[in-house]
């Protein structure tokens, strides 16, 4: 399957997103399961350059960037509750 992802993503126009050159859901649902590759021991970066140099771009999106610190911001609370 990264296979197929990595030649998609290889076929992208500078600067284009998965669908258009604008990003979009597709863009923020797969950029997720990218990002997850190294939980399951699988470097992006030296067997999939398409698929690291993707993720480097969504990983600098401001909605990305708005979304992980949310997230950031919830996991904290609920640390915070946890120990209280």
């Amino acid at each position: 399957m990264l296979g197929h992802v990595e030649r998609r993503l290889g076929t992208l126009e500078a600067g284009h997103w998965l669908v258009s050159e604008h990003f979009t859901i597709a863009d923020a649902y797969v950029g997720v399961f990218l990002s997850w590759l190294p939980r399951a021991d699988i470097s992006a970066e030296e067997k999939y350059p398409a698929i690291h140099s993707y993720l480097k771009r969504w990983l600098a999106h401001p909605a990305v960037q708005a979304a992980l610190a949310a997230e950031s911001q919830l996991r904290s609370q609920d640390a915070a509750k946890l120990s209280a």
